[in-house]
């Protein structure tokens, strides 16, 4: 009984690890997120707060090929940080992310991609206490190189743990259109006024995330993903922002 036990266990782990997590899979999910940001144009203070977040995407992976693309809307309140003033600002901020890797490692579960990524920020912000300069609209619009990693646990690994995967991927910008508001006219033709092209040095955009997923019999798949961006832009009218954000992802298998 004991050898069928673990022969049937065996079975059923090959089973679960052979669903593995290739294919095509439309995901959505819902989660928060903590902002901090500094904005020249808007204001010397630095604000932080907390906020919503919902993506819809399609993710695909092969033998060879991982490519992503997601839409991730966030939204909330910030509060100045240091004084206790009811001074505050409204964020609605979309993000639209694809990317493309090809595999150059794979061994023992472990999976690494390389490939280009193209990361994409909107940003309005409105202050509850100005008139002025009430409203202020930010856009990098990113390009750089990426890296995908893969970890998915062995068949042969003992119990539930087969059905379990990790992954990571990392962006580093290496260009942008950045698109910002000027402090003698903030917009022109209704556009903001700055619209130029810059290099990483005097911009700069980073993004990492990670995925701890969880595969079900169906193929279907349910992760707890961690992103962390971080945008900044110098002078004029420098500004930073980095952002911690944690959903519940549903991939469903197409």
């Amino acid at each position: 009984m004991k050898k069928l036990g673990t022969t049937l266990l065996f079975c059923f782990s090959l089973l679960v690890s052979g669903q593995g997590l290739e294919g095509n899979f439309i995901l959505s999910g819902f989660g928060g997120q903590f902002e901090r940001y500094n904005d020249q144009f808007l204001s010397p203070n630095r604000y932080s707060g907390f906020s919503g977040s919902a993506v819809i995407g399609w993710h695909h992976l092969n033998e060879k090929w991982i490519d992503k693309l997601d839409f991730r809307g966030e939204g909330g309140w910030q509060n100045i940080e240091g004084i206790s003033a009811a001074n505050q600002t409204l964020s609605l901020v979309g993000r639209l992310h694809y990317s493309l890797a090809y595999q150059i490692y794979r061994r023992n579960g472990n999976r690494l991609f390389a490939g280009l990524q193209s990361a994409n920020y909107f940003n309005f912000r409105e202050h509850n206490q100005f008139q002025n300069s009430a409203n202020v609209n930010t856009g990098f619009f990113s390009y750089g190189p990426s890296l995908s990693y893969i970890f998915s646990a062995p068949a042969t690994w003992p119990s539930i743990l087969p059905r379990f995967a990790w992954q990571s991927s990392a962006f580093i910008g290496l260009g942008s259109l950045l698109m910002r508001p000027a402090f003698t006219r903030a917009y022109r033709e209704g556009l903001p006024a700055i619209i130029e092209h810059r290099f990483i040095g005097a911009l700069q955009h980073w993004e990492f995330r990670h995925n701890l997923i969880y595969r079900l019999k169906n193929g279907n798949q349910i992760r707890l993903a961690y992103q962390w961006n971080y945008q900044a832009s110098e002078s004029p009218l420098s500004q930073a922002l980095g952002s911690h954000t944690l959903e519940l992802q549903l991939f469903f298998k197409l």
